[in-house]
């Protein structure tokens, strides 16, 4: 390195003034900008940085931050890359050697973020360098340690950093050399006794005696033994873990005492490093030996410093046992989780801290109505922090250390850590409430524990809690405590309902699972509830009272279905049938609740409805209830009777109960279809009488003839006696269908004139004035498009008949869905098809720009998305007025059209995609890939995307999946190249727009609530096309799940092999293999991965791993793999906004190259082809590639090779990643993966790193 240049200095300290300057312009600052970033390149580089970031040189933070990160890039980039000697390298170690010793204010005036990279400068360092190139790094930390307090500190941070990166973060340095970093922290982490016993069990036949080392220069010997001996070589360092924990013990005494005398200087440090030492002692927690961490005395330190005066002490002490607890301990290894866990908390009874802890946070001492007193005391911001972190700690103590899923012993104070973790469930802060709710359901659902006493003994306590919580503290209406923590933990409404709905939802879990072990008493419990509550007066204007009705419905609901699936419903009807009496007895008493309240009305209607389980052995309860159901069918309100002969509308809550109840008796049909089959002809005698009596709205009717064919289609009758009557139900959809569709539907132009659009195009102007001038002047006009509406809404009503009538019948969830019974469908599926195919043929051309081009421009508002489809599109709740017609005449008919025409192609697609589950009577129709090519599929040129998405997911999905082996070539073969070829061709087309214009949505956490533009509209519309496109693909390529997945077969032949991989290995072979399809499929999945689309790209990822197997076999799949896919896939690496993407991307690249190399120049070819690439540094690159055998080795070597092209998202810099638990977002808690409670063989994290040190 060349002497520092005076006058580079001061142009970087102007460039700097320029950038912060407020005055400066955005183009001086660009300038100022790409200046500094220019610097990094240059050789003297850290010597600058060096200046720059030296306390004594008196640079402002900025420039010495900036400083610092010039430093930071010399060594991170170029230390190995031959700008530097080895003299410039121990020049730059002692530089930074420097700024740890002196370069740093002291510990209370240098600015955090100074301290923190200075410390990551000393990590970058020694990350490189240590242990085999800079033995007495350790030394000169320990010495450090001891000489200040800024120094101390600073020690303190590097070696926290130094753990997080070799052990917790996926460090690309720390991986690259995980043997020898990991063997240097446990030299200098533990005392020599525990590194001897380990050593000893390891086989190694060496002592760790000093006086038998050799030095480095005597002995050039890299294995580990060796090494262990000579980092131990002064035998009195008894190592960080025990000099930590004493020093904690220590430091807290002298904060008390210093505070006591009123030095609030001293004790500030005292307390700063108390709590730093806490923090570095929390990341050694989660690798450190179990052995290490109980003879340390760690955990029982922390459970005393729980009750520490200082609250940074509390904070980080309640860390630590967190991590402490999260550790994962094998289920055999009872003597660690004894000695770190069980013993200091339940034998030794410091459980009893984490409970006083809880209590003085609230301001009490004792555990005493702490029920009450959470519910009363609002604590400040400090503590309820302090309190969510021990929440969090109290819960995965039990769901890693106690519940753990091989579990069968109780550890002591078991009932006493039940009732602390309901006091947790029972805190009016939802974040800290929601803590719990996975455990508990976890402890109800176990097989050990749910059978214990204890639980049975607090299982009342917590079904009171469970219905205390879904009726008060978590809904619309909020306690002032609730609303207190509300206000800190949440910025708007549906930041709130993002967590509390997917709570309340596992509160009703919960609620299952208690109903499960102990059905009678929670029966009772939830009867009681829901007797109470009904005896009350309803009040719809008393929120309270509305929550607490609707909470207790829930309660009920989840109770009786849960019942009525035990075995315990068959035993009372055998025995003495108490169960069913006091069920039939409810029933009774909810049938007789009087209201005219509509909204109550309907929940009464819903409680029916739960009991539809056992209705049945109750026949005339069950008529009663079906004839309590019909009569709100046509219920108005005194002043809507006869609302359709009037031509007046019905309130909403009218319409929505009518609704209700009609879809009560279809619920009701499902569930007990063979209970109502012997009273059929009644019920559809009195169907029939309301069907002509014109008292019922069209999506009413619909919904009646739906009950009727869920009674005839789901009874056990005899398929010959179902024919007619199933018959006689769709007749009223298929032959009006048919009839008008051959009338308005033979081509554009007659489709037109019978939606009313001619006719509204040619009389554009007249509709200009206001309704009362057109009525005046053109009385005929508006008569005319009454009646074209009146007869689109007939059309789409039978539309909607039938799509919900094959929904009901051949939905693959449908408890029906048998092939037998899709024989009902076989006579009318061509007819169906015929229909479909002629209305969607009308609607893509309608998509036509040339169409558009003599129209007036009023009249093309219904090609534009309605306020719904908007809402929908963005995944906002729709707003109040989406359903309000427009102001005008013209926004009338443009609302109206619109919606029509999107109800119309939905229920086409819907009906379409449903006819592929009819299986060989619709793929047997003659020409059937040729017919949807011409019909459907090749008038897709001009839809928009919104309806590209709808076609793929509901029409293309099906289509492939569920064609029978037989039919590929004929009916997919006319299909896929196309329709390959065109989506592949508008997501090229549109992505590269949405690039070249900025992304504007970085992630699926953006703010729905904030106004959606058409360009944010239009990109969220191209995501969830592409997003759809590569649904397609995983599910056509998903491989055998792994869960029941059968031992391979050994492959005897190609279709053999494709059988062991991937779930429909006929259709695999189809679209690899055919000439036709594969090139396009092959370019779908290869671009699918670059686009800017997270779960995309995660997605096709999972599928190239799945493909890559068998692809590689195949010498003409190889140039795919090599150039096609790869430069995708380094393409997407390059890319920043893929970040969150990179690991997977990365192992991907490494498992092709690795696999594909032997057989193939292609990828070295591709590597060749990077941006600044030379063959000297690709050969090292092979060699060094070629020498890892482990997988984690070969991603480390090419994450290092290509970290010059890897992309950094801005808004991921500096996030650490969430796999370690205190990263863990509060809100993401309770959908965190159970880690802990899955696979209970998962070893313990340390013996993970220590396996195979001494091999």
């Amino acid at each position: 390195m060349a002497a520092i240049d005076s006058i580079a200095l001061r142009e970087i300290v102007q460039a700097l003034g320029t950038i912060y300057n407020p005055l400066a312009t955005n183009e001086q600052r660009r300038l100022a900008n790409n200046f500094c970033e220019s610097l990094k390149e240059e050789p003297q580089s850290p010597l600058w940085g060096h200046y720059l970031a030296r306390k004594d040189n008196a640079q402002p933070d900025h420039i010495r931050h900036f400083g610092l990160s010039l430093i930071e890039n010399a060594i991170r980039y170029k230390w190995n890359d031959g700008s530097y000697s080895d003299e410039d390298r121990t020049r730059l170690k002692d530089v930074v050697i420097g700024l740890v010793k002196e370069g740093t204010f002291d510990i209370l005036t240098e600015r955090t973020y100074i301290k923190e990279k200075v410390a990551k400068l000393f990590v970058d360092v020694a990350k490189r360098t240590w242990p085999l190139q800079w033995m007495d790094m350790d030394v000169l930390l320990r010495n450090l340690y001891s000489s200040s307090p800024t120094t101390q500190e600073l020690v303190l941070f590097i070696y926290r950093d130094l753990a997080e990166d070799i052990f917790i973060y996926e460090d690309v340095v720390a991986e690259l050399r995980k043997k020898e970093l990991v063997t240097a922290m446990m030299a200098v982490t533990f005392n020599a006794t525990i590194l001897e016993d380990l050593n000893a069990k390891r086989g190694a036949e060496v002592q760790l005696e000093a006086d038998s080392l050799h030095s480095p220069a005597e002995n050039t010997r890299t294995d580990f033994e060796i090494l262990l001996r000579m980092l131990r070589a002064n035998p009195e360092n008894e190592g960080w873990l025990l000099r930590w924990t004493a020093a904690v013990t220590e430091l807290y005494q002298q904060v008390v005492k210093e505070r006591a005398s009123g030095s609030v200087e001293r004790s500030t440090v005292l307390d700063r490093l108390a709590t730093a030492t806490l923090q570095t002692l929390a990341v050694f927690a989660q690798w450190a030996m179990l052995r290490a961490i109980a003879e340390s005395g760690v955990v029982y330190l922390t459970l005393n410093l729980l009750l520490a005066e200082s609250h940074n002490i509390r904070q980080a002490a309640v860390e630590c046992l967190l991590v402490l607890f999260s550790r994962h301990i094998d289920v055999l290894d009872r003597g660690n989780r004894t000695a770190c866990i069980w013993q200091p908390l339940f034998s030794d009874g410091n459980l009893d801290k984490m409970m006083l802890a809880w209590v003085r946070a609230h301001g009490q001492l004792s555990f005493d109505s702490i029920n009450q007193i959470e519910q009363t005391v609002l604590v400040g911001e400090e503590e309820y922090r302090f309190l969510k972190r021990l929440a969090q700690a109290v819960v995965e103590l039990g769901a890693t250390q106690i519940f753990f899923r091989k579990a069968t012993e109780l550890p002591p104070m078991f009932n006493i850590y039940l009732a602390f973790l309901i006091t947790i469930f029972e805190h009016p802060s939802v974040i800290v409430a929601s803590t719990s709710i996975t455990l508990l359901y976890d402890i109800l659902k176990h097989d050990f524990f749910k059978t214990t006493s204890e639980v049975a003994t607090a299982l009342p306590t917590l079904l009171s809690a469970l219905g205390d919580r879904l009726c008060q503290n978590d809904g619309y209406v909020l306690s002032d405590a609730s609303r207190r923590y509300y206000e800190i933990d949440f910025d708007s409404e549906d930041d709130f309902k993002a967590l509390v709905d997917p709570f309340r939802r596992r509160i009703l879990e919960v609620v299952k699972a208690a109903t499960l072990l102990m059905p009678r008493d929670t029966l009772s419990w939830a009867s009681a509830r829901i007797r109470s509550t009904l005896n009350i007066i309803p009040d719809i204007n008393n929120k309270l009272y509305v929550q607490t009705f609707q909470g207790n419905q829930a309660i009920l609901e989840n109770v009786l279905v849960t019942v009525a699936r035990m075995p315990i419903v068959q035993e009372s009807q055998a025995s003495d049938g108490s169960i069913i009496t006091d069920m039939m007895d409810l029933a009774e008493f909810i049938l007789q609740y009087q209201t005219r309240d509509p909204v109550f009305i309907q929940s009464q209607l819903d409680m029916l409805v739960s009991f539809s389980g056992v209705l049945h052995l109750n026949p005339p309860l069950l008529l009663r209830c079906v004839e309590r159901m019909f009569t709100f069918v046509t219920f108005t309100m005194p002043d809507e009777v006869d609302f359709i002969q009037r031509g007046i509308t019905i309130r909403s809550e009218t319409r929505a109960l009518r609704r209700k109840a009609a879809t009560s008796l279809v619920k009701i049909a499902n569930a007990m279809p063979d209970a109502l089959v012997a009273v059929y002809s009644t019920i559809a005698d009195a169907i029939n009488q309301l069907l002509v009596s014109n008292c019922l709205m069209r999506l009413e009717q619909n919904l009646l003839l739906e009950f009727l064919l869920s009674i005839v289609y789901f009874s056990t009758t005899p398929l010959d006696a179902k024919s007619p009557m199933f018959a006689s139900i769709i007749s009223r959809s298929t032959d009006p269908l048919e009839q008008q569709t051959a009338g308005s539907m033979v081509d554009l132009s007659s489709f037109l004139e019978f939606t009313g659009l001619r006719l509204f195009a040619q009389n554009i102007d007249a509709l200009r004035h206001s309704e009362q001038e057109v009525k005046l002047a053109k009385p005929e006009l508006l008569e005319a498009l009454n009646q074209r509406s009146a007869a689109r809404g007939g059309y789409l009503g039978i539309i909607i008949a039938l799509a919900s009538a094959m929904k009901r019948t051949l939905d693959g969830k449908s408890k029906a869905s048998r092939t037998d019974l899709t024989l009902l469908w076989a006579p009318y599926v061509l007819r169906i098809l015929q229909v479909t195919m002629a209305i969607l043929k009308n609607l893509h051309a309608m998509w036509d720009p040339t169409l558009w081009q003599q129209m007036p421009a009023e009249v093309r508002g219904v090609l534009e998305c309605t306020p719904m489809e908007k809402a929908i599109l963005a995944g906002l709740e729709p707003p109040e007025d989406a359903e309000i017609v427009g102001s005008t005449l013209i926004a009338n008919q443009v609302s109206a059209l619109s919606k029509w025409f999107g109800l119309l192609r939905d229920q086409c697609y819907q009906i379409l995609g449903r006819l592929t589950c009819v299986g060989g009577h619709f793929y047997a129709v003659p020409s059937l890939g040729r017919l949807l090519h011409d019909s459907v599929f090749s008038t897709t040129t001009h839809i928009d995307n919104r309806h590209l998405k709808l076609l793929v997911a509901a029409v293309l999905k099906p289509l492939i999946l569920k064609c029978p082996t037989g039919f590929n070539t004929a009916v997919l073969e006319p299909v896929l190249p196309h329709m390959f070829k065109f989506v592949n061709d508008r997501l090229d087309r549109d992505w590269a727009e949405v690039v070249k214009n900025g992304i504007r949505i970085k992630d699926d956490e953006d703010d729905e609530s904030a106004d959606v533009t058409d360009d944010i509209l239009a990109e969220k519309t191209l995501r969830n096309l592409t997003r759809a496109f590569s649904d397609l693909i995983r599910c056509m390529l998903a491989p055998v799940p792994a869960v029941g997945k059968k031992k391979e077969e050994p492959p005897q032949s190609e279709i053999q092999h494709l059988r062991n991989v991937f779930q429909y290995p006929d259709l695999v072979r189809f679209l690899l293999w055919d000439q036709v399809v594969a090139p396009e499929l092959l370019r779908a999945v290869a671009r699918l991965v670059a686009y800017q689309d997270t779960v995309t790209s995660q997605r096709t990822v999972k599928v190239c791993n799945s493909l890559l197997p068998v692809m590689v076999e195949h010498s003409d799949m190889r140039p795919w793999l090599g150039m096609d896919l790869l430069k995708s896939l380094l393409e997407a690496l390059h890319d920043g906004y893929h970040q969150e993407s990179h690991s997977d991307v990365i192992a991907l690249i490494a498992e092709i190259y690795t696999r594909l190399r032997p057989f193939s120049e292609i990828p070295y070819k591709t590597f060749a082809g990077l941006p600044g690439m030379d063959p000297v540094s690709l050969e090292a690159f092979e060699v060094n590639l070629a020498s890892k055998a482990e997988k984690k080795e070969q991603q480390a070597v090419v994450r290092a090779f290509l970290h010059t092209i890897t992309g950094v998202a801005v808004s991921q810099m500096g996030k650490k990643q969430e796999s370690f638990i205190l990263n863990v977002p509060e809100k993401k808690i309770m959908t965190r993966p159970k880690n802990g409670r899955q696979d209970d063989a998962e070893s313990d994290a340390a013996s993970e790193w220590f396996s195979g040190l001494f091999d």
